[in-house]
């Protein structure tokens, strides 16, 4: 009996020393969790830091693209009006029919046509033909950059090259020849009795349009054609 009580002293005290050495090992055990969840609370901390600061940056470049559109707008709006010196309201019905039917950029159609105004004011031409002109080498800009598959912008620069009395951007971009030679060929089609070197500047640039629409006679309109093709209209 001694024996036995004994041995269930050592059976108890091995049991508490057991249960001892559990709760030890439990509370090592949460002190490790508590410890790997703090680290991953951490670990999230700073990944949803980057992920705001990112959020931020990516905020401030939309916001500073917004400021800078809408500075360039204001340019183009500025350019435009001084252009057609207040006398704008046709001009101004075209360019949102055209942003309307087409989608086109408004503020890339305003300084566009603004900028041809500017060169037909260089041709001493009336408000009225000005305006023409204007609308009518932006159409051509949308025309070629659609039929030639190039840059709208590119297509506008080519034109304005092409007024200024450049032969090889235009020739280049649509194959079109505004050399003398072909210059001299359209003034004499059109009954006139002179040559291209007796023509004023104004008069030179009217006549390069003049051989420009004849020889991208396909290409007119073919911006809304292809819209249109396109399923758009």
């Amino acid at each position: 009996m001694k024996e036995y009580v004994e041995q269930l002293k050592t059976i108890k005290a091995f049991a508490s020393a057991l249960d001892k050495q559990t709760i030890a090992d439990v509370n090592v055990a949460a002190a490790n969790i508590k410890n790997v969840g703090a680290k991953m609370n951490t670990a999230f901390n700073l990944v949803g830091a980057r992920e705001f600061t990112r959020a931020m940056q990516r905020l401030v470049k939309t916001m500073g693209d917004f400021v800078s559109k809408s500075s360039d707008y204001l340019e183009n709006i500025n350019l435009f009006q001084v252009a057609f010196d207040g006398n704008y309201k046709s001009a101004d019905r075209f360019i949102k029919k055209m942003s309307e039917m087409y989608g086109m950029d408004e503020s890339w159609l305003t300084r566009t046509v603004g900028i041809f105004r500017q060169l037909s004011n260089a041709m001493n031409l009336s408000a009225e033909n000005g305006e023409r002109l204007s609308t009518l080498m932006t159409q051509m800009s949308l025309d070629i950059s659609s039929l030639y598959n190039i840059d709208v912008e590119k297509a506008s620069s080519t034109l304005q090259s092409a007024l200024a009395g450049q032969t090889k951007p235009i020739r280049h971009a649509t194959g079109a020849d505004i050399t003398q030679a072909t210059l001299q060929t359209t003034l004499d089609n059109l009954g006139i009795d002179r040559v291209v070197n007796q023509l004023s500047y104004a008069e030179k640039r009217l006549l390069i349009i003049i051989s420009l629409t004849q020889q991208l006679n396909e290409s007119i309109g073919d911006m809304g054609r292809t819209i249109e093709f396109c399923g758009v209209i």
